[in-house]
This record gives structure tokens, C-alpha cells and sequence, in this order.
């Protein structure tokens, strides 16, 4: 059954409003031939990681899109398109909707939009293989932290090699 025109307005409405929280990615799917009850475990799961899953009809999101000035056609992405977006880590969220498509072959990752920028579906896979953003912090720091402590390994190296000169030589 068609949607009513007070409906469409309110989906639009909703998704300005999810919009102008600024997500921080939006990842674009098809969901043709997904149950209800797994299409429902998925959204769960994205807004267990600060996300949300929405699904409208590409016209609705062209014309959101244009309004908002987010360069991407829905009309170019083939099937039933969901939108995801991510409120707080957009790679948690990228992660959570790749590892369901793994799990659900029917699901297709047909791109993702972040930063301005547009991805393919397979920069989006290389996006969800990244580490988690505390791995990558932990790696930062201790890229940062390991010329410090090799310098002063090699500076208390050089002490205890003086203090032995210095020890024999009174012997």
C-alpha cells in the first residue's frame, strides 16, 4: 500500500532531523530479500553502537540530500535502499552493518558518505577491517612513547657503562 503524503512528509522530516545531528557516516544499503526480524536485529545492533537504520524511498532521500548539500544520488544505487548513520564512531557502526552482511549474504553494501566524500563498497569494506579507534589510539601512543624510551634505555645504558669504567678502574 502507497504511503499517504502526510506519512512521506514525516519520514523527511524525521530524516532532516537525524541529519541536522550531524552524523558522522552514513553507510547505504540493499536490503531486498532480508527478513523482518533480521532487518530488526540490525537496527538494534546500530543503535546499540550509536547509530541509527532508516529506510525511505530514494526521491525522498535525493531531495533531503540536495537540501542538505550531501553529494550523492540514490537513484545511481540499485535496490531497496536503508539508509545507516552513525551518531558517535561511524567505524563501529560501518563494522557492525559489514559483519551482518557477512552473516546475511542478501544484505549489499552499495557505498557509505563521510567526511564530505563518497565511497565505494569496497573502500567502505576496507573502512570496516580498520582496528577499533582505542586500538588505533593505543598504537599512536606507543608509536609516540618508543623513540622516548629507547633514548633513555640507551642514556641509562651509558650511566651504568661509566659507573663500571669508574668502579674498576678504583680496583
Amino acid at each position: 500500500m502507497p504511503k499517504t503524503k502526510a506519512q512521506k512528509e514525516g519520514i523527511v522530516e524525521q530524516i532532516r532531523g537525524l541529519l541536522d545531528k550531524n552524523p558522522s557516516a552514513l553507510a547505504f544499503v540493499d536490503f531486498k530479500g532480508i527478513r523482518v526480524k533480521e532487518f530488526s536485529r540490525l537496527r538494534k545492533e546500530l543503535q546499540e553502537s550509536g547509530g541509527k537504520l532508516m529506510v525511505a524511498k530514494k526521491t525522498l532521500l535525493a531531495k533531503i540530500f540536495k537540501e542538505k548539500g550531501i553529494h550523492v544520488d540514490p537513484h545511481i544505487l540499485e535496490g531497496q535502499l536503508a539508509l545507516a548513520l552513525a551518531f558517535q564512531d561511524p567505524i563501529e557502526v560501518i563494522k557492525r552493518v559489514h559483519e551482518f552482511k557477512i552473516d546475511k549474504e542478501t544484505l549489499k553494501v552499495l557505498g557509505g558518505y563521510m567526511e564530505g566524500e563518497w565511497y565505494a563498497p569496497e573502500q567502505v569494506q576496507a573502512i570496516a577491517s580498520l582496528p577499533p579507534r582505542q586500538a588505533l589510539l593505543a598504537r599512536l601512543v606507543g608509536t609516540i612513547a618508543s623513540p622516548l624510551s629507547n633514548t633513555i634505555g640507551v642514556l641509562q645504558g651509558t650511566i651504568k657503562g661509566l659507573i663500571t669504567v669508574l668502579s674498576k678502574a678504583k680496583a
